[in-house]
């Protein structure tokens, strides 16, 4: 099966993660949706309740320094975002997927 790799932006009450995880089910490919949180804290080393709290905070940061130890002096919700980022891809890489929120799709599409 090709890979496949399916965004759904939604706002609260609006049914997008009933659909995602219908839609993950139908095509017998894993769901993510609040499992980013916590892929992202375990990953990253930020805690769960603080990914948590910034979570869906719409930052887009621009990281452009030489320096890595730069990100530790960056805005937490800069952080969170950019350590959700690499969940997002890295789970996007290892195959197909639906991911529901988290600027997945903006993420995305930033790829090669």
């Amino acid at each position: 099966m090709k890979k496949v790799i399916i965004t759904i932006g939604r706002e609260f009450g609006s049914g997008g993660r009933e659909i995602g995880m219908k839609l993950a089910e139908k095509l017998n490919i894993p769901f993510y949706d609040k499992e980013i949180i916590f892929h992202t804290a375990e990953n990253s080393n930020i805690e769960t309740s603080i990914v948590e709290r910034y979570d869906e905070q719409h930052s887009f940061p621009v990281f452009s320094s030489s320096n890595v130890f730069d990100i530790y002096q960056m805005p937490m919700s800069d952080r969170v975002y950019i350590a959700q980022a690499d969940t997002i891809r890295s789970l996007a890489e290892k195959g197909s997927c639906v991911i529901v929120g988290r600027c997945a799709d903006s993420i995305l599409s930033e790829c090669p």
